[in-house]
Protein backbone atom coordinates (compact mmCIF):
# COMPACT_ATOMS: atom_id res chain seq x y z
CA UNK A 1 0.00 0.00 0.00
CA UNK A 2 0.99 3.42 -0.80
CA UNK A 3 1.54 6.42 1.67
CA UNK A 4 -1.68 8.10 0.82
CA UNK A 5 -3.62 6.49 3.00
CA UNK A 6 -6.19 6.35 6.16
CA UNK A 7 -4.50 5.73 9.65
CA UNK A 8 -3.37 1.77 9.84
CA UNK A 9 -2.72 0.97 13.70
CA UNK A 10 -0.16 -1.42 12.88
CA UNK A 11 1.96 1.18 11.01
CA UNK A 12 3.09 2.01 14.99
CA UNK A 13 4.97 -0.51 15.14
CA UNK A 14 7.41 -0.16 12.40
CA UNK A 15 10.46 -0.09 13.74
CA UNK A 16 11.73 3.30 11.93
CA UNK A 17 8.61 4.72 13.50
CA UNK A 18 9.10 3.73 17.12
CA UNK A 19 12.40 6.44 18.24
CA UNK A 20 10.39 8.86 16.15
CA UNK A 21 7.25 8.17 18.24
CA UNK A 22 9.05 8.06 21.30
CA UNK A 23 10.92 11.56 20.16
CA UNK A 24 7.70 13.55 20.01
CA UNK A 25 6.35 12.06 22.83
CA UNK A 26 9.05 13.56 25.17
CA UNK A 27 8.68 16.77 24.07
CA UNK A 28 5.06 16.89 24.27
CA UNK A 29 6.23 16.00 28.10
CA UNK A 30 7.93 18.33 28.46
CA UNK A 31 6.12 20.86 26.94
CA UNK A 32 2.59 19.54 28.86
CA UNK A 33 4.88 20.23 32.07
CA UNK A 34 5.69 24.07 31.37
CA UNK A 35 1.45 24.83 32.46
CA UNK A 36 1.34 27.06 29.52
CA UNK A 37 -1.09 26.75 27.08
CA UNK A 38 -1.18 24.93 23.87
CA UNK A 39 -2.82 22.69 21.25
CA UNK A 40 -3.47 19.63 24.09
CA UNK A 41 -6.36 17.67 22.09
CA UNK A 42 -5.74 14.14 21.06
CA UNK A 43 -1.70 14.72 21.41
CA UNK A 44 -1.46 10.89 23.50
CA UNK A 45 -4.12 9.32 21.07
CA UNK A 46 -2.75 6.87 18.34
CA UNK A 47 -3.71 8.41 15.48
CA UNK A 48 -2.35 11.95 16.31
CA UNK A 49 1.36 10.02 16.95
CA UNK A 50 0.21 8.44 13.53
CA UNK A 51 -0.18 11.36 11.70
CA UNK A 52 2.88 13.25 13.29
CA UNK A 53 5.48 10.16 12.49
CA UNK A 54 3.80 9.89 9.10
CA UNK A 55 4.16 13.12 8.15
CA UNK A 56 7.78 13.40 9.29
CA UNK A 57 8.90 10.20 7.71
CA UNK A 58 7.18 10.29 4.14
CA UNK A 59 7.63 13.81 3.51
CA UNK A 60 11.85 13.53 4.33
CA UNK A 61 11.42 17.07 6.09
CA UNK A 62 15.47 18.28 6.80
CA UNK A 63 16.64 20.27 9.22
CA UNK A 64 18.22 22.57 6.93
CA UNK A 65 14.48 23.65 5.62
CA UNK A 66 12.44 26.75 6.02
CA UNK A 67 9.43 25.10 6.67
CA UNK A 68 5.35 26.16 7.05
CA UNK A 69 3.15 24.74 9.51
CA UNK A 70 -0.28 25.82 8.37
CA UNK A 71 -2.72 26.70 11.22
CA UNK A 72 -0.64 24.13 13.81
CA UNK A 73 -0.06 27.11 15.50
CA UNK A 74 0.82 26.18 19.51
CA UNK A 75 1.08 22.35 18.11
CA UNK A 76 3.64 19.54 19.40
CA UNK A 77 4.03 18.69 15.70
CA UNK A 78 5.42 22.40 15.07
CA UNK A 79 7.25 22.66 18.06
CA UNK A 80 8.91 19.19 17.65
CA UNK A 81 10.21 20.64 13.59
CA UNK A 82 11.72 23.88 15.54
CA UNK A 83 13.53 22.00 18.37
CA UNK A 84 14.96 19.70 15.33
CA UNK A 85 16.76 22.89 13.50
CA UNK A 86 13.84 23.47 11.32
CA UNK A 87 13.62 27.42 10.30
CA UNK A 88 9.91 26.99 11.04
CA UNK A 89 6.55 29.28 10.52
CA UNK A 90 3.16 28.80 11.65
CA UNK A 91 -0.13 30.66 11.04
CA UNK A 92 -3.75 30.29 12.32
CA UNK A 93 -6.81 31.89 12.62
CA UNK A 94 -6.66 32.01 16.64
CA UNK A 95 -5.30 34.81 17.85
CA UNK A 96 -5.09 32.88 21.43
CA UNK A 97 -3.35 30.24 19.93
CA UNK A 98 -0.84 32.72 18.39
CA UNK A 99 -0.48 34.53 21.68
CA UNK A 100 0.07 31.14 23.57
CA UNK A 101 2.65 30.14 21.08
CA UNK A 102 4.80 32.99 21.49
CA UNK A 103 4.71 32.43 24.69
CA UNK A 104 5.61 28.97 25.21
CA UNK A 105 8.82 29.50 21.62
CA UNK A 106 10.36 31.90 24.00
CA UNK A 107 10.02 29.31 27.22
CA UNK A 108 11.76 26.74 25.61
CA UNK A 109 13.91 28.80 24.00
CA UNK A 110 13.10 27.81 19.88
CA UNK A 111 13.08 30.48 17.04
CA UNK A 112 10.33 30.17 15.21
CA UNK A 113 7.48 32.53 13.59
CA UNK A 114 4.16 33.20 14.28
CA UNK A 115 1.40 34.68 12.59
CA UNK A 116 -2.19 35.62 12.63
CA UNK A 117 -3.40 34.81 9.48
CA UNK A 118 -6.19 32.37 7.17
CA UNK A 119 -4.87 29.71 4.68
CA UNK A 120 -6.86 31.34 2.19
CA UNK A 121 -4.74 34.47 2.72
CA UNK A 122 -1.22 33.78 3.04
CA UNK A 123 1.36 36.90 3.15
CA UNK A 124 3.89 35.03 2.24
CA UNK A 125 5.75 35.28 -1.37
CA UNK A 126 5.79 32.85 -4.00
CA UNK A 127 7.94 29.53 -3.16
CA UNK A 128 9.49 30.44 -0.22
CA UNK A 129 9.04 27.77 1.87
CA UNK A 130 11.37 24.21 1.44
CA UNK A 131 7.94 22.12 3.33
CA UNK A 132 4.82 23.22 4.08
CA UNK A 133 2.93 20.94 6.51
CA UNK A 134 -1.19 21.06 7.22
CA UNK A 135 -1.82 18.26 9.93
CA UNK A 136 -5.42 17.79 10.36
CA UNK A 137 -6.62 21.65 9.25
CA UNK A 138 -7.74 21.39 6.07
CA UNK A 139 -11.61 19.67 7.20
CA UNK A 140 -11.95 22.89 9.24
CA UNK A 141 -12.07 24.70 6.54
CA UNK A 142 -15.50 25.30 4.34
CA UNK A 143 -15.11 23.03 1.42
CA UNK A 144 -15.70 25.80 -0.95
CA UNK A 145 -12.98 27.25 0.54
CA UNK A 146 -10.39 24.54 0.69
CA UNK A 147 -9.26 24.65 -2.84
CA UNK A 148 -8.57 27.91 -2.63
CA UNK A 149 -6.32 27.36 0.72
CA UNK A 150 -4.31 24.40 -1.08
CA UNK A 151 -3.51 26.63 -3.95
CA UNK A 152 -1.86 29.16 -1.76
CA UNK A 153 -0.03 26.63 -0.17
CA UNK A 154 0.87 25.27 -3.06
CA UNK A 155 2.13 28.77 -3.81
CA UNK A 156 4.14 29.52 -1.39
CA UNK A 157 5.90 26.11 -1.66
CA UNK A 158 9.35 25.91 -3.62
CA UNK A 159 9.99 23.54 -6.65
CA UNK A 160 10.93 20.27 -5.20
CA UNK A 161 9.26 20.36 -2.05
CA UNK A 162 6.51 18.75 -0.33
CA UNK A 163 3.22 19.36 0.60
CA UNK A 164 2.18 17.34 3.53
CA UNK A 165 -1.29 17.02 4.43
CA UNK A 166 -3.57 14.54 6.85
CA UNK A 167 -6.63 15.42 6.95
CA UNK A 168 -10.23 13.93 9.60
CA UNK A 169 -11.65 11.08 7.53
CA UNK A 170 -15.58 9.77 7.27
CA UNK A 171 -18.97 10.41 8.15
CA UNK A 172 -18.55 11.30 12.02
CA UNK A 173 -15.33 13.52 11.45
CA UNK A 174 -14.85 17.22 12.07
CA UNK A 175 -16.26 19.94 10.31
CA UNK A 176 -15.95 19.42 6.78
CA UNK A 177 -14.45 15.77 6.11
CA UNK A 178 -13.27 13.68 3.50
CA UNK A 179 -16.09 11.17 3.23
CA UNK A 180 -14.52 9.42 0.04
CA UNK A 181 -11.30 8.96 -2.19
CA UNK A 182 -13.31 11.08 -4.64
CA UNK A 183 -13.52 14.17 -2.13
CA UNK A 184 -9.73 13.68 -1.50
CA UNK A 185 -9.02 13.70 -5.16
CA UNK A 186 -11.66 16.63 -6.18
CA UNK A 187 -11.19 18.84 -3.09
CA UNK A 188 -7.12 18.11 -2.58
CA UNK A 189 -5.19 17.40 -5.05
CA UNK A 190 -7.04 18.48 -8.23
CA UNK A 191 -6.62 21.89 -6.80
CA UNK A 192 -3.46 21.89 -5.53
CA UNK A 193 -1.58 21.11 -9.47
CA UNK A 194 1.24 19.19 -7.69
CA UNK A 195 1.80 15.60 -7.97
CA UNK A 196 1.03 12.90 -5.88
CA UNK A 197 4.24 11.19 -4.08
CA UNK A 198 4.08 7.70 -3.81
CA UNK A 199 0.77 5.99 -5.53
CA UNK A 200 -2.65 7.18 -5.59
CA UNK A 201 -4.81 7.77 -2.17
CA UNK A 202 -6.45 4.55 -0.71
CA UNK A 203 -9.31 4.59 1.27
CA UNK A 204 -7.62 1.32 3.09
CA UNK A 205 -5.85 0.34 6.07
CA UNK A 206 -5.68 -3.15 7.27
CA UNK A 207 -6.33 -1.74 10.72
CA UNK A 208 -8.36 0.75 11.69
CA UNK A 209 -7.54 0.25 15.57
CA UNK A 210 -10.36 0.49 17.70
CA UNK A 211 -11.82 2.81 14.81
CA UNK A 212 -13.57 2.23 11.70
CA UNK A 213 -13.83 4.34 8.51
CA UNK A 214 -17.02 6.21 10.12
CA UNK A 215 -13.92 8.21 11.78
CA UNK A 216 -10.34 8.21 11.50
CA UNK A 217 -7.82 9.95 9.86
CA UNK A 218 -5.79 9.87 6.43
CA UNK A 219 -2.24 11.11 5.29
CA UNK A 220 -1.74 12.97 1.39
CA UNK A 221 1.65 13.92 0.13
CA UNK A 222 2.01 16.15 -2.71
CA UNK A 223 5.33 17.39 -4.49
CA UNK A 224 5.89 20.57 -6.76
CA UNK A 225 7.56 19.82 -10.07
CA UNK A 226 11.20 20.77 -9.82
CA UNK A 227 14.66 20.38 -7.75
CA UNK A 228 14.87 21.26 -4.09
CA UNK A 229 17.98 23.16 -3.21
CA UNK A 230 19.53 23.00 0.25
CA UNK A 231 22.58 24.38 1.79
CA UNK A 232 25.65 21.95 2.54
CA UNK A 233 26.36 22.32 5.86
CA UNK A 234 29.70 20.01 6.33
CA UNK A 235 30.39 22.11 9.86
CA UNK A 236 29.25 19.96 12.12
CA UNK A 237 26.38 17.76 12.36
CA UNK A 238 25.13 18.33 16.20
CA UNK A 239 22.93 16.03 18.13
CA UNK A 240 20.59 18.93 20.41
CA UNK A 241 18.66 17.68 23.48
CA UNK A 242 14.90 18.95 23.17
CA UNK A 243 14.33 21.67 25.58
CA UNK A 244 14.36 20.81 29.69
CA UNK A 245 15.13 17.26 28.97
CA UNK A 246 17.48 18.06 31.75
CA UNK A 247 14.18 18.03 33.91
CA UNK A 248 12.92 14.78 35.47
CA UNK A 249 9.42 15.05 33.54
CA UNK A 250 9.92 13.43 30.42
CA UNK A 251 8.77 9.95 29.84
CA UNK A 252 8.08 7.79 26.84
CA UNK A 253 3.85 7.49 27.03
CA UNK A 254 2.01 4.71 26.06
CA UNK A 255 -0.47 5.41 23.23
CA UNK A 256 -2.65 2.74 24.02
CA UNK A 257 -6.60 2.18 23.13
CA UNK A 258 -8.33 2.81 25.62
CA UNK A 259 -9.85 6.49 24.33
CA UNK A 260 -10.03 5.29 21.26
CA UNK A 261 -12.48 2.38 21.91
CA UNK A 262 -14.59 4.42 23.87
CA UNK A 263 -14.66 6.79 21.00
CA UNK A 264 -15.50 4.06 18.61
CA UNK A 265 -18.48 2.92 20.38
CA UNK A 266 -19.65 6.78 20.30
CA UNK A 267 -18.75 6.86 16.54
CA UNK A 268 -19.86 3.47 15.50
CA UNK A 269 -22.05 1.49 17.40
CA UNK A 270 -25.91 1.93 17.78
CA UNK A 271 -27.76 2.63 20.67
CA UNK A 272 -29.57 -1.34 20.48
CA UNK A 273 -26.19 -2.71 19.95
CA UNK A 274 -24.35 -1.23 22.91
CA UNK A 275 -27.34 -2.13 24.80
CA UNK A 276 -27.39 -5.60 23.89
CA UNK A 277 -23.48 -6.30 24.49
CA UNK A 278 -23.34 -4.71 27.49
CA UNK A 279 -26.55 -7.09 28.81
CA UNK A 280 -23.87 -10.04 27.78
CA UNK A 281 -20.99 -8.23 30.63
CA UNK A 282 -22.93 -6.73 33.31
CA UNK A 283 -24.06 -8.69 36.17
CA UNK A 284 -28.14 -7.87 35.99
CA UNK A 285 -28.39 -5.42 38.89
CA UNK A 286 -25.99 -3.43 36.67
CA UNK A 287 -27.37 -3.89 33.66
CA UNK A 288 -30.44 -2.61 34.49
CA UNK A 289 -29.34 0.48 35.98
CA UNK A 290 -28.40 1.45 32.86
CA UNK A 291 -30.50 0.04 30.01
CA UNK A 292 -32.85 2.70 29.71
CA UNK A 293 -30.11 5.71 29.43
CA UNK A 294 -28.99 7.13 26.45
CA UNK A 295 -26.41 6.47 24.56
CA UNK A 296 -24.13 9.21 25.66
CA UNK A 297 -24.77 8.65 29.33
CA UNK A 298 -23.92 5.19 29.49
CA UNK A 299 -20.78 6.38 27.55
CA UNK A 300 -19.88 8.86 30.25
CA UNK A 301 -20.73 6.03 32.87
CA UNK A 302 -18.69 3.60 31.13
CA UNK A 303 -15.53 5.70 30.94
CA UNK A 304 -15.52 6.32 34.44
CA UNK A 305 -16.54 2.94 35.86
CA UNK A 306 -15.74 0.00 33.37
CA UNK A 307 -13.31 -2.57 34.71
CA UNK A 308 -10.55 -3.49 32.30
CA UNK A 309 -11.87 -6.98 32.14
CA UNK A 310 -15.33 -6.10 31.26
CA UNK A 311 -13.99 -3.40 28.68
CA UNK A 312 -11.98 -6.21 27.04
CA UNK A 313 -15.08 -8.39 26.95
CA UNK A 314 -17.03 -5.77 25.21
CA UNK A 315 -14.11 -5.06 22.93
CA UNK A 316 -14.26 -8.59 22.14
CA UNK A 317 -17.87 -8.41 21.53
CA UNK A 318 -17.62 -5.78 19.07
CA UNK A 319 -14.38 -5.50 17.31
CA UNK A 320 -13.58 -9.80 17.74
CA UNK A 321 -12.75 -12.27 15.12
CA UNK A 322 -17.10 -12.53 15.12
CA UNK A 323 -17.88 -9.02 14.83
CA UNK A 324 -20.88 -8.13 13.30
CA UNK A 325 -20.90 -4.35 12.86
Amino acid sequence: MGINKLADLQDMHQLIRKPLVERISNLYGTIKATGLGFSDHLQEHWLRMWEYSSAIMESKVDSRMRVLDAGGTGTVFSYYLSAEGCDVTTVDIDEKKVRDAAVMTKHLGLKMTHRLESLTELSEGNESYDAVFCICVIEHIPAEQQAVAIRQLARVLRPGGMMSLTFDYGKYAADFPFKSKAEVEERLIAPSGLAVVGGNFSDHADDYGTHLKNYTFGSLFLRKEGVLALPLKRDSFPIMPFPALDRNIVKTRNFALEASFFDSLRYNVRQDQLIGGLQQILAPDDFNKIKNLGHAEILKILESSLAPEAALALFDIFYGPKRDL
